[in-house]
């Protein structure tokens, strides 16, 4: 094999030789996963979470950290070459690590994907979590491992370095993440996901993202770890056989498996927040596969025909797959897979309708005297509602195509992406059966792009030698000019093949440069939206720019143009200075008013505008900002008491609605030791003793005290503080503070009940969810549900939620030595643990309040304030909080807040056209009824603000009506209030460029958006560069509005094309016509 790190290099073209062979026809079955191992788990089930957490922890043995080398890279990774050497490849580079005897390591490591230094238990090594092999990988230990450090996964936008195909540098929110190669992205973002299943919870200790992202990664002064960039990693790069192989390998020495490997949709089952159950909806998986697989093939072409599944279910298509090598990857439910006919690149994807009986597909312009191998899965549904079938065993079938003795000449490797100062570009070229006698040459013509750019490159002739198969090289010199010109797109083609033995040029006959234009100057957002509080205070937008002039400075305004200036100080406009030659962000504070006025959600977004100066400086692809704004009057219906009111000795009524709570005291100094000071409930005394501050809840109508009888989430939530730095806990003579969430009697030492505390007789002081006999009478009256972390006299936010449908608990915590860590300790994020406990939910505990036990000091004192509570007895079953729709250029916006949500499955959107003020009764969205348009999934049960939205698109002009219909888990569901919106016709004729733009590759569909003021007669063609239509996306009468028009490229060769679009009247005169350019890459 060749090193790596010559066959990794960026601008090199490589055409290999391929030998001829013969392989017979071979029909295999394979398993997707081993045996029975997931038979016992129900996605569907509520014990899902539990029952996997089980199912990857029994049985499991550990094989020692110091043991990977001779067993994982002994019997899995290494790479036996043939000719006494063996190969490791770094996983997240593709560096190859060639050794000859035993394996050492030096050049290379062991890499936990879940960081040592994330992990709870860091810095111990003798945990099972240490040494777990799902996540370990070998990598290149200075170039890799050394540098990805503690740092999360994600995007790299701007590159700090790079060691082949490893990166590390900033993602667009200028936080500093490392990038592995593109094949180990999912195998890295299952690693990642399987280690928080396999350890959450275990002894107590949390292993989710809210405490990763809340606790571990800021104590390391590191991002957070995005869980959007593990999900779209898993969804881009899907289980492939090599890694279904390593779990397959994996099990057999640790006798575990990756259930996000086997069973990729597992993923969409978890909220990996916080370990809550999610419940997508998908359609019926298939009962079977189809049988009886057979393949035919020619020089170049295979057919492969079956036998159509039947069965309970039958399938309504299969999706099927060719490799040119041994391989195949599971696809994941929701997701579609487009037609991949570009089989140039050596696979493919199709897509076969099921016809009930004698099916198949031909494969066509294949390389000759080549082995593929083609994969059949059966599938049920559309969109985001399609159930493939993974499990059991899947139907494979390999077949080589007939040997060719033609000599072909090809490119390998279709495309490449440089910037202007890359000097030149190396264009490689190779030979299948080379003639012994006669030379062969080929000519490589610059067919599309200003040569002028490329040192007025034109065509060369490639001569290769009779007898030889080496490789031939064009070099294409780069111009880097001062121009600002944009990205430039160039297409070379083989051309005027002779010689050889009947030559002949291959399936790869083009190749598409794309140029990089390093000279304008771009200013964007970091981030494209926020989620902010109206008592938040101030929110910076931070904006970034790329190649800035090093003797002009660069301005641009950041606007407001959506939403009221009153709500944010007044704010308009504001334009900022990037300094001449700087790269640093730049900043623009918004000061949010807080007006103590109840309103609903607000949207705000900004704009980044009249940018000048720099090299000709224009906003990025980020110019755009949402502000969504939470109002912290509306969302306060479960306020208990902020005491902000009069300092007094006696604490009085709550503002509570629709009654107010009288608090009773109960003090060691009668008057003076419960107090409000400084709009907060203190509590401090001279005599030693327990105070208790409480209220009589079964006074609040509707308020559930029996906690089973809840017919939703219950949460308590508390901002709390006392001095003692080490408290000793409850008895007597010792410290201890209590935040009673449920309480069967007023009396301090008597009654049963449930508590937040602080402060034990041990040398660790955590925060504890307890239940107590015997109230407070001492520290033996109360045991532990749950306890976390060690915490001192901080200021702490406490969360606890209880859900009565299976008595489980969860205890949140979050603490600082300067402040209470959130003004509403609602959003308190680290969780600290859950568990189950029932023993005292089904009998009344109708106080709750808070106590402080201490010794006889004058400087001791504990506070509590922003004190919350859930009422089931009121709360529906997800609390809308707002609901909006905007008019964005014909597209319409629906943006909605959750306060609460509990067991809620997501949200139907209901659309209705209004005509005349009536509502049509025609049905679809003219009825009465509405026309479902869209879901989106909600957050199962969460005592968080959640934000929504939902796009409509090239919506008519007209005047529409929208609702929600939220839907439980249950299939229950309820409607929310209608919002109106009126979008009218554009004022202008307009065609905008195509998105993406250049296009290809992975993603072959591109958009094209236009205009029309009014209704007229459309044409819309896609042409090549000799005006020959090559596509007729659209013909006919269409109405005025914004339409978007999608086009799939996969059966076009990479190049230049036009688009054109010409709108005529009914008397046929011309309106409208307009012509852009757009670059496809392949």
């Amino acid at each position: 094999m060749t090193n790596a790190s010559y066959r990794g290099k960026p601008l090199i073209l490589t055409l290999s030789l391929i030998l001829s062979l013969t392989l017979s026809l071979s029909t295999e079955k394979v398993f997707a996963q081993a045996g029975s191992y997931y038979d016992a788990i129900n996605p569907n089930s509520a014990a899902f979470i539990s029952d996997l957490k089980n199912r990857v922890r029994v049985p499991y043995t550990k094989v020692s950290y110091d043991n990977f080398d001779e067993t994982y890279i002994a019997n899995f990774a290494a790479i036996n070459n043939g000719n006494g050497t063996k190969s490791v490849i770094c996983v997240y580079s593709g560096y190859e690590y060639i050794y000859s005897g035993v394996f050492t390591w030096g050049v290379m490591s062991r890499e936990h994907t879940f960081c040592h230094s994330w992990m709870p238990s860091f810095s111990s090594t003798s945990g099972d979590e240490y040494a777990d092999q799902h996540h370990l990988f070998p990598t290149h230990q200075n170039n890799a491992n050394a540098v990805r450090s503690n740092h999360p996964l994600g995007k790299v936008t701007t590159v700090t370095s790079q060691f082949l195909d490893g990166k590390l540098g900033t993602n667009a929110l200028g936080q500093l993440v490392y990038e592995p190669r593109d094949k180990q992205k999912g195998d890295a973002a299952r690693a990642l996901l399987y280690m928080m299943l396999r350890y959450d919870g275990i002894d107590g200790v949390a292993w989710n993202l809210n405490w990763l992202n809340n606790t571990r990664l800021p104590a390391l002064n590191e991002a957070p770890q995005a869980f959007e960039t593990l999900l779209n990693w898993h969804r881009q790069d899907p289980p492939d056989k090599h890694e279904v192989e390593r779990g397959n390998y994996i099990q057999s020495v640790q006798q575990n498996r990756n259930p996000f490997t086997d069973r990729p949709e597992y993923v969409s089952y978890i909220n990996f927040n916080n370990f809550s159950k999610l419940s997508p909806v998908y359609d019926p998986e298939p009962s079977n596969y189809p049988v009886s697989l057979v393949a035919t093939s020619t020089s170049t072409s295979i057919t492969v025909n079956w036998t159509d599944a039947s069965g309970t279910q039958v399938p309504s298509g299969y999706l099927v797959q060719i490799f040119s090598k041994d391989d195949y990857f599971l696809p994941i439910d929701g997701e579609i897979y487009s037609d991949d006919t570009t089989l140039s690149d050596g696979k493919g994807l199709f897509n076969v309708t099921h016809t009930g009986g004698a099916n198949g597909i031909t494969f066509e312009r294949l390389a000759s005297g080549t082995a593929y191998y083609v994969t059949v899965y059966s599938y049920n549904g559309g969109g985001a509602l399609r159930n493939y079938k993974i499990n059991g065993v899947f139907p494979r079938v390999s077949k080589a195509t007939g040997a060719s003795t033609n000599t072909v000449v090809n490119f390998i490797g279709t495309t490449a992406t440089v910037k202007e100062d890359t000097g030149s570009v190396t264009l490689r070229l190779g030979i299948i059966n080379p003639s012994p006698t006669a030379a062969t040459s080929v000519q490589v013509i610059l067919i599309s792009g200003d040569s002028s750019d490329i040192n007025n490159y034109t065509a060369q002739t490639v001569i290769f030698p009779s007898g030889s198969a080496g490789d031939q090289f064009v070099t294409v010199d780069v111009t880097n000019d001062t121009l600002l010109e944009g990205d430039e797109a160039f297409v070379f083609k083989l051309q005027n093949i002779s010689g050889g033995t009947n030559a002949v040029i291959g399936q790869n006959p083009e190749f598409s440069l794309i140029i990089r234009d390093d000279d304008l100057t771009t200013v964007q957002f970091t981030a494209s939206s926020a989620l902010a509080n109206e008592g938040d205070g101030q929110l910076s937008l931070v904006l970034m720019i790329d190649n800035p002039n090093s003797i002009i400075p660069t301005t641009a305004t950041v606007a407001l143009v959506s939403g009221s200036p009153a709500d944010l100080g007044g704010f308009t406009s504001q334009t900022v200075t990037f300094p001449a030659g700087s790269s640093q962000n730049q900043s623009v504070v918004i000061t949010i008013t807080d007006d103590n006025e109840q309103e609903p959600t607000e949207f705000f977004e900004f704009s980044i505008e009249d940018v000048s100066g720099g090299n000709s400086a224009q906003a990025g692809p980020l110019s755009l900002f949402t502000l969504t704004l939470v109002d912290n009057e509306a969302i306060a219906i479960n306020l208990l008491d902020n005491f902000n009111r009069s300092s007094s000795n006696t604490l009085g009524g709550t503002p509570t609605s629709p009654v107010s709570l009288n608090w009773s005291e109960t003090e060691t100094v009668a008057g003076s030791a419960i107090a409000i000071d400084s709009s907060r409930l203190k509590i401090s005394s001279g005599v030693s003793g327990k105070d208790f501050a409480y209220v009589n809840l079964s006074t609040l109508t509707g308020y559930n005290t029996v906690l089973n009888n809840a017919n939703g989430l219950m949460m308590w939530a508390v901002n709390m503080k006392h001095t003692r730095p080490n408290p000793s806990g409850f008895d007597a003579g010792n410290y201890g503070i209590a935040f009673v969430l449920a309480k069967s009697t007023s009396s301090i030492d008597g009654g049963t009940g449930y508590a937040v505390v602080h402060g034990n007789s041990g040398s660790v002081d955590p925060i504890r969810l307890a239940k107590f006999n015997n109230g407070f009478a001492s520290n033996g009256s109360m045991t532990n549900v749950i306890a976390g972390g060690a915490y001192g006299s901080g200021y702490h936010s406490i969360k606890v939620i209880f859900d009565p449908s299976n008595s489980s608990w969860a205890l949140y915590a979050d603490s600082s030595s300067a402040a209470f860590p959130y003004e509403d300790p609602r959003n308190t994020a680290t969780l600290l643990g859950t568990a189950v406990d029932n023993t005292y939910t089904g009998t009344s505990l109708p106080y709750f309040g808070c106590l402080w036990n201490h010794n006889v000091t004058s400087s001791e004192f504990a506070v509590f304030d922003d004190i919350y509570i859930s009422d089931p007895g009121w709360m529906l079953p997800v609390e809308l909080v707002s609901f909006v729709a905007e008019n964005i250029d014909g597209n319409v916006k629906l943006r909605w807040v959750t306060a609460t949500e509990v067991n809620n499955r997501g949200f139907e959107i209901i659309k209705l056209k209004v005509i005349s003020e009536k509502l049509i009764q025609s049905g679809g969205e003219n009825s009465g009824e509405g026309k479902i348009i869209g879901f989106v999934s909600g957050a199962g049960s969460s005592g968080n603000i959640s934000s929504y939205s939902f796009t409509d698109e090239n919506v008519a002009p007209g005047e529409y009506r929208y609702r929600l219909k939220q839907v439980d888990n249950d299939g229950s569901f309820s409607f929310s209030n209608e919002v109106s919106v009126t979008v009218s016709s554009p004022g202008n004729f307009m065609l905008e460029q195509n998105y993406p733009n250049p296009f290809g590759g992975g993603n072959s569909v591109t958009s094209f958006r236009f205009y029309l003021p009014v209704s007229g007669n459309v044409k819309f063609a896609v042409y090549d560069v000799l005006g020959r239509e090559i596509a007729n996306l659209l013909s006919g009468k269409t109405d005025a509005g914004v339409h978007t028009v999608n086009y799939n490229a996969a059966k076009i060769h990479s190049g230049v094309y036009f688009y054109k679009i010409t709108v005529t009247g009914d008397a046929g005169q011309v309106l409208f016509s307009s012509t852009r350019k757009m670059i496809v890459i392949k």
